[in-house]
């Protein structure tokens, strides 16, 4: 039986905002992109009506990848009592402009709300105008395939107007693995198959992957895709042969991530 601590490192885990898909963070990556949230403040506007104010988001994006990237998004703000806009409301003197940008440059820019009097933004979503991000469309690299998601979501709620957020926060120490044993095989093996193991190795730290499948905890049985088709198909057992988790996803990160997830799961659950 797994002890209380560790236990209550999987839930503390779990249930951590920067720790599952769709949970809203100030820093996330989609493709070769990373976006931060650095502030949100009610600026000046001429004309804002009476029943409304402004408010400005401000992010910066870094190109993460090998190659120039040029990316534009929708933004939409959800405020409360279910209002959502779609911006920008008005025209920004800063909007953010992600054309050309070359490896390891960044710029910022904002996009801009009316907010209705009395409401509270909450949050901004992103969702990207195309599947591709280069300038040439089509080129995108492997990892920007690998950290593709459909939008980002922003949480606003915590962030007073006007506060800066581009202090660097202390990083987190990496936990220690618990001992739990993956074994990881794929229909095509090969390079696929590593790079399975490699991205489920920086998706799921607490687990340690092995090449003796005697030996393992936990089977992930993959069928990659290429890029040309939709799905990456897994299957994760037990030592038992038990199915824990069977499922899809569109790319072979958010895949990878599932798998972790189910794992953690049924650690926590045995520990009980």
């Amino acid at each position: 039986m797994r002890s209380p601590t560790i236990s209550v490192l999987i839930l503390c885990l779990l249930t951590d905002p920067g720790f599952g898909a769709g949970k809203p963070k100030t820093s996330q990556r989609i493709g070769d992109v990373a976006i931060t949230l650095i502030e949100v403040k009610q600026p000046e506007h001429e004309g804002t009506p009476a029943d409304h104010y402004p408010i400005a988001v401000t992010l910066r994006a870094e190109n993460v990848g090998k190659q120039a990237l040029c990316v534009r998004f929708n933004a939409t703000l959800k405020a409360s009592f279910g209002l959502e806009y779609r911006g920008p409301s008005f025209a920004s003197q800063h909007p953010l402009d992600i054309q050309e940008l070359l490896p390891g440059e960044s710029t910022e820019g904002e996009y801009d709300f009316l907010v209705k009097t009395g409401a509270e933004p909450l949050q901004l979503v992103l969702k990207p105008t195309s599947e591709s991000q280069t300038c040439v469309r089509g080129k995108d690299s492997l990892s920007a395939v690998w950290h593709g998601t459909d939008q980002l979501t922003f949480d606003l709620a915590d962030l007073r107007a006007g506060a800066p957020q581009n202090q660097a926060t202390p990083s987190m120490p990496i936990p220690e693995r618990l001992g739990m044993r993956v074994f990881i095989t794929g229909t095509k093996g090969g390079t696929h198959q590593a790079d399975a193991i490699r991205v489920f190795n920086e998706r799921c730290l607490l687990a340690q992957i092995t090449t003796a499948k005697d030996k393992a905890d936990y089977l992930v049985q993959l069928t990659p895709v290429s890029f040309r088709q939709n799905k990456n198909v897994v299957l994760v057992t037990n030592q038992t042969g038990d199915v824990i988790y069977s499922g899809a996803a569109f790319n072979l990160g958010n895949a990878m991530k599932d798998v972790c997830s189910a794992i953690l799961n049924d650690v926590n659950l045995k520990s009980k």
